[in-house]
């Protein structure tokens, strides 16, 4: 049994009128969609566009099975680290989701592309105590729900941070297009190979955990600012990955020379090859809190 079947939902509550919704400029283009920023009866939001196949009528079938998903996820949850859905525009086309607007982009941006903004190891920790505590909100849900692509390129932040003023992140979890419910038997290879799961790349049954390896990647971006293997291939990568291979911690010109006390081992620790050894999301929670308290206010490298 491959546990990739879907539960059909009822209709959508959420329907947007075309009229209300005013679009105004470009801010993300992908190859499923195009997310414009617009406005909603006076509010700021994002409007994911999702695109269809040039010269078809309809969605391709992948693609609508990842917006169904979407849904399914956004109509049930609500919590301060997960992007807010506002509702959906169906009646015309093109399909059209509203959602909240993070004016501080990614935190992949953040990490990656500003290297003149400095970030306090309070930040850093903040950023991981955000992303643990939407993804255990996900994994206790009733029924449970896996993300199955967590990694910073879907970790948004609802304020910008810039380098001429401290201001704490508020990390959002978003896109949900891979998620859905936690069965006794999943085995599709979802996701992005650098952060992707030992088990889940090899193609054998998996659970939650998978997410928990995706948080030590995050969590390596977030103290390194470098992504994992960045310099490999994505096949590459996998090949390691499933060789047990990790990125090295001892790497004194990729890895700052002090780190908090307790975070490179919560890396370890949910890195392990073994999906049993990682620890819950829960139990993540609980370690970079610990963490985050004794971190002093302005730590930074």
């Amino acid at each position: 049994m491959s546990g990739e079947s879907d539960e059909d939902e009822g209709p959508c509550t959420w329907d947007i009128n075309a009229a209300d919704l005013e679009l105004s400029s470009l801010i993300g283009d992908g190859t499923t969609s195009t997310v414009f920023l617009g406005t909603l009866r006076g509010e700021i939001v994002a409007v994911k566009e999702i695109r269809m196949q040039t010269g078809q009528e309809s969605f391709d079938k992948g693609i609508l099975q990842s917006v169904q998903r979407e849904l399914r996820v956004f109509s049930r949850v609500n919590h301060p680290n997960i992007l807010r859905f506002i509702g959906l525009v169906a009646e015309t086309m093109p399909l059209r989701l509203v959602l909240e607007y993070c004016a501080g982009g990614s935190l992949f941006e953040l990490l990656h592309n500003y290297w003149d903004i400095p970030l306090t190891w309070k930040q850093r920790t903040k950023a991981l105590l955000d992303t643990s505590t939407a993804a255990n909100y996900l994994h206790e849900f009733e029924p449970p729900i896996v993300h199955r692509d967590l990694k910073s390129l879907n970790l948004m932040l609802l304020e910008r941070i810039e380098a001429t003023h401290f201001t704490m992140p508020h990390v959002k979890l978003a896109d949900f297009g891979f998620a859905r419910i936690q069965e006794p038997a999943m085995t599709q290879g979802v996701g992005t190979k650098h952060w992707m799961a030992p088990e889940v790349l090899m193609g054998t049954e998996y659970t939650g955990k998978a997410d928990v390896f995706s948080f030590a990647m995050v969590a390596y971006e977030v103290v390194c600012r470098h992504v994992p293997f960045e310099r490999m291939d994505p096949t590459t990568v996998a090949t390691l990955t499933k060789a047990v291979q990790r990125p090295d911690l001892q790497d004194e010109n990729t890895v700052p020379r002090e780190v908090p006390p307790g975070l490179l081992d919560l890396i370890v620790q949910c890195w392990d090859q073994d999906p049993e050894v990682r620890p819950s999301f829960r139990e993540i929670v609980g370690i970079v809190q610990r963490i985050d308290n004794g971190v002093p206010e302005h730590f930074s490298l």
